[in-house]
């Protein structure tokens, strides 16, 4: 396996298979979808524009995050800011490769190529998504309960999901968040 990842053009021609086999599903799904997508007002608005404005902040800001778990687990590298905000945008658009793959082969490429051990990246890469979800978590809850507030009066059960989302937080908070 190992001298096959050396040949530089079998990596090439499996990195441009990906992209194929990914676009072709994309084509696909969008073919088949077209009429819905008729529908759909894609007009530019305010809205628009803070939405993409905020989503962008929020990539950014994740990136900055990454960093910042990194530089603490890291005892001899340090990575700056605008390094660490350019190396997550590139994996955050290869997230969208199935399985996520392709964001966490982009960190561990760049991590070995900066001179980072696979296995800090890897954890790094962990800690990220883990966060992240915590946050979706966290930030929809109330969200939820303002959208369904109707169903919060006649029962809790269907809420039994989220409740499970409580002792995750006692969970992380001894033993996820990193300190120096």
């Amino acid at each position: 396996m190992k001298k096959i990842l050396k040949n530089k053009r079998l990596r090439a021609a499996l990195a441009w298979l990906v992209i194929g086999v990914t676009a072709f599903f994309f084509a696909r799904s969008l073919i088949g979808n077209w009429q819905r997508l008729e529908e759909v007002d894609l007009s530019v608005n305010g809205w628009s524009v803070l939405a993409v404005l905020l989503f962008a902040g929020a990539v950014a800001s994740s990136g900055l995050l990454w960093g910042d778990i990194l530089n603490r687990l890291s005892s001899d590298k340090k990575i700056h800011a605008a390094e660490a905000v350019r190396v997550h945008i590139m994996s955050w658009l290869l997230k969208y490769i199935p399985g996520q793959a392709g964001s966490f082969l982009s960190k561990l490429g760049w991590g070995i190529k900066h001179g980072y051990s696979k296995k800090l990246v890897s954890i790094t890469f962990i800690y990220e998504n883990a966060f992240l979800l915590l946050a979706s978590i966290i930030g929809s809850l109330p969200v939820i309960a303002l959208l369904f507030r109707d169903q919060f009066a006649e029962g809790l059960s269907m809420f039994a999901p989220l409740l499970l989302a409580v002792p995750l937080l006692f969970f992380c908070r001894k033993t996820c968040f990193i300190t120096r």
